[in-house]
């Protein structure tokens, strides 16, 4: 009974407060968003027409397999990048692939979890850079998932990332619109929007992102050449960190599980999160995947929970910090590398030069959503704030007056100042479940650009 009295009086303050949003769709997780279009060239960027430089292809561990590469087209990576950055995939069309995986930090996020549709992921969103041709074995960080192609619906279909659970209502919202039944026509041959297409195109284009245009590639292409120190800093690597990084790529392949033991714990202190263990069984208990060391420096936080923020850190851990566990002394030295300050240094050196600058702002892989219009004022947006219902034990919805779609980010804080969780919508409700919660006073600071606002939220 005090269940649906919540209930009615949410639905009463939403009619009261809001007369002009879809009332129905709130209350279900399934409001309409903003009306942007993609903007696209006339003619599709060239995803298709990629080189392999010879010391990626060809290894001393083996040759690389680039044939993902051939099932990329032009048209279909094209889709895929719509489908990428489309808020309207999402159930409450205020989330994208691209929102924890960011273009400017190769499609990864700069915080140790991400937001999700009501709660924040469980682990950190990994960058996406090669990630069709490298290491291919297993995808997540727990090595789940051994197909490309399957891996990508399993985040579309998860009720906390993007939130697809009717597939149906999806591909009738997409035939909606006045441009996915031309880019599916485009890609396939004809309009039809399938689950399948959906996974394919968005394949397609994650399979397209490359970054073979770091110093690294140009040193071994003779076309640049590595500092003292970044050369210091390459032969260290080879000695100590190329049994699992092979010269910063990840081509380390893995022929089964009995293999994860050796590979896959670096001495980190141990938390709740089995890793491999949950999908494999209990003897893989706190083993991950090894990602891909290109653009490593623009994917901080760094681990699977985030736990360290700088490369710094990363590198102290390996030095002295690792715990020594049944799996360090024969690849980890047990007590860490000892690396000296100047070694650490040539390290971190080298690793920048696995930096391909220009697959931050290629075209061809950003956002082809216009939300930069002129009109609407950042700090008119958070000074139009109205949330409500306050106070609630469900849901309480942030609204603003957001006409130019303008990014506004809402981080939750309980009393104490701890971080709870973070929301962000280009529309113009953002969506809270504080259903979880236990009583009391939270804030809720609200970004637009530079422009900030603190409100105050009751959970009873």
């Amino acid at each position: 009974m005090n269940k649906l009295i919540t209930v009615v009086l949410l639905f009463i303050s939403f009619l009261f407060f809001s007369s002009h949003v879809d009332h129905t769709n709130v209350l279900i997780h399934q409001y309409i968003g903003g009306e942007l279009n993609p903007n696209l060239p006339d003619d599709p960027f060239n995803y298709e027409d990629q080189a392999f430089p010879e010391h990626i292809m060809f290894t001393d561990w083996g040759t690389n397999d680039t044939t993902i590469l051939d099932l990329v087209t032009d048209h279909g990576a094209t889709l895929g990048r719509v489908l990428f950055f489309d808020e309207k995939l999402s159930a409450n069309e205020n989330l994208s692939c691209g929102t924890c995986h960011k273009q400017a930090l190769s499609f990864a996020d700069d915080t140790p979890f991400s937001m999700g549709v009501s709660e924040n992921t469980s682990r950190n969103s990994m960058q996406l850079n090669d990630l069709g041709w490298s290491n291919r074995t297993g995808f997540f960080w727990d090595m789940s998932e051994n197909n490309l192609h399957d891996m990508i619906k399993l985040p579309l279909q998860n009720e906390n990332e993007i939130g697809v659970t009717d597939i149906d209502q999806l591909i009738d919202k997409l035939n909606d619109t006045d441009y996915y039944p031309a880019l599916f026509n485009d890609a396939f041959g004809d309009s039809q929007i399938t689950e399948d297409r959906i996974a394919d195109a968005l394949t397609q284009f994650i399979s397209s992102m490359t970054t073979f245009n770091s110093k690294f590639d140009r040193s071994k292409m003779l076309q640049d050449v590595l500092t003292a120190s970044e050369y210091r800093g390459h032969e260290l690597f080879v000695q100590n960190c190329e049994v699992c990084h092979t010269d910063g790529n990840s081509f380390f392949q893995f022929e089964g599980p009995e293999f994860f033991p050796f590979l896959f714990n670096n001495g980190l202190s141990e938390t709740d999160d089995l890793g491999a263990g949950e999908f494999w069984g209990e003897e893989f208990n706190h083993l991950f995947k090894i990602p891909t060391l290109r653009n490593i420096v623009q994917t901080a936080p760094y681990m699977h929970d985030g736990r360290f923020e700088s490369l710094e850190e990363v590198i102290d851990h390996y030095s002295e910090d690792l715990e020594d566990n049944e799996w360090t002394g024969e690849f980890l030295p047990i007590g860490g590398f000892q690396f000296s300050q100047t070694e650490k240094t040539d390290l971190i050196n080298f690793m920048k030069t696995l930096t391909d600058e220009e697959f931050l702002e290629n075209e061809k892989w950003s956002d082809p959503f216009d939300r930069s219009a002129d009109d609407g004022n950042a700090k008119e947006i958070v000074q139009s704030v109205n949330l409500f219902p306050n106070p609630t034990s469900d849901f309480a919805i942030i609204e603003t007056i957001n006409p130019s779609q303008k990014m506004v980010e809402a981080v939750m804080y309980n009393s104490q100042g701890q971080f709870i969780k973070k929301m962000s919508s280009h529309n113009q409700q953002i969506l809270f479940d504080v259903s979880q919660l236990s009583a009391g006073l939270y804030h809720i600071k609200l970004n637009c650009e530079d422009e900030q606002q603190t409100i105050s939220l009751s959970v009873i």
